[in-house]
């Protein structure tokens, strides 16, 4: 049997074969009105353009306005069980399942095909407070990241996602939210977060269990050129010739028992920011010209600190010279023009034979 969340006006309960909606406030006893046959749904949402219900291992189901029901079954690629349902934004669904978090495209109608996220973890319940956070129930944890950054994942902008987890260092008294085939919580007005777990019901304020607020301020620590390292300030000029570039970097005020999370960007090589749990960057047969890296840090907070920055100038060797390259190009040409004339000459001679 399974609840949706509470529409204010009404609530939806399947009892293993039926979906019904259950006008509230409640005088007496529920009245069930009889929506659409959906066999054994374990989370049900109502969009704009219906509702949405995952069954244990019967796919995903849209049940339209007027009644209609339309299966869409799951990747059968995994070998997987539903567990729950999340609408993410307009255009994707979240659904936790047994090898992670899939994620389904309204427009398409299709589960999108990139690899599940979290695939080591069993995703039970999901949840998002007001802050852009979606937060996972785990088996082993409990999990957050960043609403907009399951969005760039499922429109193919990250190949990966590395999210915050909060486990009994960060003060939870359990860590697995898997109550068989399913799981429950919600986010009251005060912000608080409820979960069933295996261990009683957990509840919490995120930000008094991990400061949300924390700062995580990040620095340049090193440059390495092919092995050696190079002296910079708010800039590095690279010698001609360097095939190997790398950046180390760190957070300030760093706790033994806290692990941040990075990621950076070399503007003029890549726009795109790249997420890693290692403290280093490295490029490699960069071309001559000028380049800006920055790298971000975050812990609890979950918001990216302020970037550090350094230009970095990649000096071209004496053949990469625009001088040189041009005057290349001209001796080219005056070749060509006496390669022209002498032929023109030889064929004039011929002629007047």
């Amino acid at each position: 049997r399974a609840f949706s969340p509470n529409y204010g006006t009404h609530i939806y309960y399947n009892d293993s074969q039926t979906v019904f909606r259950i006008p509230l406030p409640l005088r007496g006893a529920p009245r069930l009105e009889r929506v659409a046959a959906v066999p054994f749904v374990r989370s049900m949402l109502e969009a704009s353009d219906g509702i949405w219900a995952i069954s244990w291992e019967l796919g995903l189901h849209h049940v339209a306005p007027n009644g209609a029901v339309t299966r869409y079954p799951l990747d059968s690629r995994h070998e997987l069980r539903a567990f729950t349902l999340f609408e993410l934004s307009p255009n994707y669904l979240l659904i936790g399942s047994s090898t992670g978090l899939l994620f389904f495209d309204r427009k398409e109608r299709r589960i999108v095909p990139r690899p599940p996220l979290f695939d080591k973890d069993q995703i039970f319940y999901v949840l998002g407070d007001r802050r852009s956070h979606i937060w996972l129930a785990g088996r082993r944890a409990l999990l957050a990241t960043n609403r907009q950054t399951l969005v760039e994942y499922a429109e193919g902008k990250h190949n990966s996602v590395l999210p915050l987890r909060l486990t009994a260092q960060q003060g939870l008294n359990s860590t697995n939210f898997g109550l068989g085939t399913s799981s429950v919580g919600t986010i009251d007005d005060s912000q608080t977060m409820w979960l069933a777990s295996v261990g009683g019901v957990i509840y919490f304020r995120p930000s008094e269990v991990v400061g949300l607020d924390e700062e995580l301020p990040c620095a340049i620590a090193s440059i390495v050129a092919d092995g050696a390292p190079l002296p910079f300030t708010g800039r590095v000029d690279l010698p001609p010739g360097v095939r190997r570039l790398e950046i180390q970097y760190a957070v300030l005020n760093r706790q033994a028992d806290r692990n941040p999370i990075f990621r950076y960007r070399l503007e003029g090589d890549s726009p795109d920011w790249i997420e890693t749990s290692l403290a280093q960057a490295a490029f490699t047969n960069l071309e001559p010209a000028s380049y800006r890296f920055q790298v971000q840090a975050r812990l609890a907070s979950l918001e990216w600190s302020p970037p550090a920055t350094i230009s970095v100038q990649v000096e071209p060797q004496w053949y990469q010279r625009t001088g040189v390259r041009l005057g290349a190009a001209g001796v080219v040409t005056l070749l060509f023009w006496f390669f022209l004339r002498q032929r023109n000459r030889a064929i004039t001679a011929h002629n007047l034979e």
